[in-house]
């Protein structure tokens, strides 16, 4: 009998009950994967993108409390990390404890220390995805993150088209310029288009990962819904975010001609529905409680599900028998590479790039114009960006190899800025981690980008035909990441950055390895599993003292609030014991002395503050004030002096104080 009969009757691997089995194992634990990464992804941004720091720092405290005990435990694959996981988590590690350590030279330790409560999340974060994930992992944690994203759009959309959905915002009460910039749920507008913009190459890996044809069309639906958001948001950094994962997938993924049908139809479906939006001009720019607003809500959301429905379907049809790796002669694909470079630098020239940046450095109004929809997206002006890199760099420039310390962006703009805006970050995680940490904080910052794009670089040169969409996706968010970053606030808004850092631990990781590379994994050591769990719970435990301290703190500002003096020193007095750094114990204390009348324990309690933190113009201005009830006048014009030294074009200081201080601070704030 020939070998060709032979294997004709031999029984086929998928016939085998225990592949099967196995297979309908790998089954539900991606399912589950996805599912599980989806909820994350969702919550985190339903929370208010957890920027809180007590969310935040509760959030540090559970990933390495899990860290700890799942591996104690043995839940997790025990087989060693790639090196290249090895090395960009040794990276992030260093660059954490050199933000840790600037509370030495930072003029603010607590600012200093929630910094580095933040980047130790992140790599949490990052261990994670490389410690809970085998190989092969990588396509469904990408769904899963494709799946949140887009949930999170589509409830955005819905609570503008249905504003009784949602409650009005806090953040439109403190910004009222900035009602009808849709920021729901994440409570920033910017922040809101560059997560659902991260969307884009994930969907479009789900697009054309999907073996069967009416899951890629659903998987593309969504597309439309996320322009619309972005639209919404008026975000130019979030439409610059999506069109960087979106080139940057096709650049990478190896199913490209059925990537390019699927991203010209998405393109198509997203047009129309930003047209249904444009044509609604209350919907866009309010009143957006109006009953105007609520008829144009519900007629556009109808059109707009119309067109996700028929995005799919004109994708369902049109590239179901696509090629996934379509075989262009060489001459073609460097003609097309040739048009696109034409294309794009016919683009540039034709938007006046000289002029562009001429506006981008204008400074903007004291009282700008409320701009949105397309005037603010194709709008030059930076937004006051360019005077705030220029502070970052100022900073620099004064401590060039390790910074002004972790957290100093906001007391050195205070000083020394060039526009009276009241900023907390430089709007630029490069340039502010320049300015911060200096060229060793930079350059452990960018090493750790660095080796996961190498990574992605590695994973997608060892793939199989076939297998490089989730990379490709992966590497696209955390590209469009880095230039999301750089424009605006990311690295503080946690759902952003916390994405992109499980984008980074997939793909440097065992997730996104070729699954034919698996069994040259050798098992963990056990020096390095020893080494998790206590890790982890050391780092757990002293990421409980900072949220402690904020929660006692949070208690004393709404026992002050309901004027109960004596439980909300005793809360304070807990604080003070929980976070012996933090000038925000000492400074609520001095605050609740001063209301009752104890002017002498309130001076001793600023003084104390302001040893912790003396760059804080509000706590000079504090002590001014107590000095001035005591009638301390000399002492209270230097205090005065150094608040002003300290924020010199603070509108306060603009006129004479009268009798009646400003309340720079109160015992009931938060």
């Amino acid at each position: 009998m020939s070998v060709a009969s032979t294997a004709a009757r031999a029984p086929s691997a998928a016939s085998d009950p225990g592949t099967r089995e196995h297979r309908g194992r790998g089954t539900v634990r991606a399912t589950v994967l996805t599912v599980g990464v989806a909820i994350g992804a969702f919550l985190l941004a339903l929370n208010g993108g957890f920027y809180d720091p007590v969310d935040r720092e509760a959030l540090a405290v559970a990933v390495w409390g899990v860290v700890a005990i799942v591996v104690a435990l043995g839940l997790w694959p025990t087989a060693r990390a790639p090196r290249t996981a090895l090395a960009a988590g040794a990276l992030l590690a260093a660059f954490a404890t050199f933000t840790v350590l600037s509370t030495t030279w930072a003029p603010a330790a607590g600012t200093a220390v929630t910094e580095g409560s933040r980047v130790l999340l992140y790599l949490g974060v990052f261990a994670v995805a490389v410690l809970a994930t085998r190989v092969g992992d990588a396509a469904g944690a990408t769904d899963g993150l494709a799946l949140g994203i887009a949930a999170v759009a589509i409830l955005a959309l819905a609570s503008r088209l249905f504003p009784d959905l949602t409650a009005p915002r806090e953040v439109a009460q403190l910004l009222p310029g900035t009602e009808n910039r849709l920021s729901y749920p994440v409570d920033y507008w910017n922040g809101l288009g560059i997560l659902v913009g991260l969307g884009t190459p994930l969907l479009l890996h789900a697009a054309t990962r999907i073996e069967e044809g009416r899951w890629r069309a659903i998987a593309l639906a969504p597309l439309p819904a996320i322009a619309g958001a972005v639209y919404l948001t008026s975000s130019r950094g979030a439409a610059a975010v999506a069109a960087v994962g979106l080139v940057a997938f096709l650049a990478l993924t190896d199913r490209r001609l059925l990537a390019l049908w699927a991203a010209g139809v998405g393109a198509a479906g997203s047009a129309a529905a930003v047209a249904v939006l444009h044509a609604r001009d209350v919907l866009v720019t309010g009143p957006l409680r109006s009953d105007l607003a609520y008829t144009q809500g519900r007629s556009a959301a109808a059109l707009v599900a119309l067109i996700c429905l028929g995005t799919a379907t004109v994708y369902l049809l049109g590239g179901v028998r696509a090629p996934v790796r379509p075989r262009l002669p060489t001459p073609v694909r460097a003609g097309v590479a040739v048009a696109v470079v034409l294309v794009a630098a016919v683009g540039v020239a034709a938007s006046h790039p000289s002029n562009r940046i001429d506006r981008f450095k204008v400074p903007p109004s004291e009282d700008p114009v409320n701009e949105v929809g397309e005037s603010h997206l194709l709008s030059g002006g930076g937004s006051g960006r360019w005077q705030f890199w220029g502070a970052a760099i100022d900073e620099l420039e004064r401590h060039p190899l390790r910074g002004g310390g972790a957290g100093s962006y906001e007391s050195w703009w205070a000083a020394n800025g060039s526009i009276t805006y009241f900023v907390r970050d430089a709007h630029s995680l490069w340039l502010e981690t320049l300015g911060e940490l200096g060229i060793l904080g930079l350059a452990l910052l960018a090493a750790f980008f660095g080796v996961i794009l190498f990574a992605a670089a590695l994973v997608l040169r060892r793939a199989p035909p076939g297998t490089r969409s989730a990379p490709a996706a992966l590497a696209a968010v955390v590209l469009a990441f880095c230039v999301g970053a750089a424009l605006d606030w990311m690295w503080e808004l946690t759902v952003v950055a916390t994405i992109a850092m499980l984008a980074a631990g997939l793909l440097a990781g065992p997730a996104a390895r070729p699954v034919a590379r698996a069994a040259a994994r050798r098992p963990l050591a056990l020096p390095a599993r020893i080494a998790l769990p206590v890790g982890g719970l050391l780092l757990a435990a002293a990421l409980t003292l900072p949220l402690l301290g904020d929660l006692r703190m949070e208690d004393s500002a709404d026992a002050a609030e309901r004027g109960a003096t004596a439980e909300a020193v005793d809360a304070a007095l807990d604080a003070r014991k929980l976070t012996p750094w933090s000038a925000r114990p000492l400074t609520q204390l001095a605050l609740l002395a001063e209301q009752a009348g104890d002017l002498a324990a309130a001076r001793t309690w600023i003084a104390r503050a302001l040893e912790k933190d003396g760059a804080n113009w509000r706590l000079w201005l504090t002590a001014a004030r107590i000095q001035t009830k005591r009638g301390e006048a000399r002492e209270a014009g230097r205090s005065l002096a150094r608040a002003r030294g300290r924020n010199p074009r603070s509108p306060l200081f603009q006129r004479p104080l009268s009798a009646g201080w400003p309340r720079a601070l109160a015992p009931g704030s938060r």
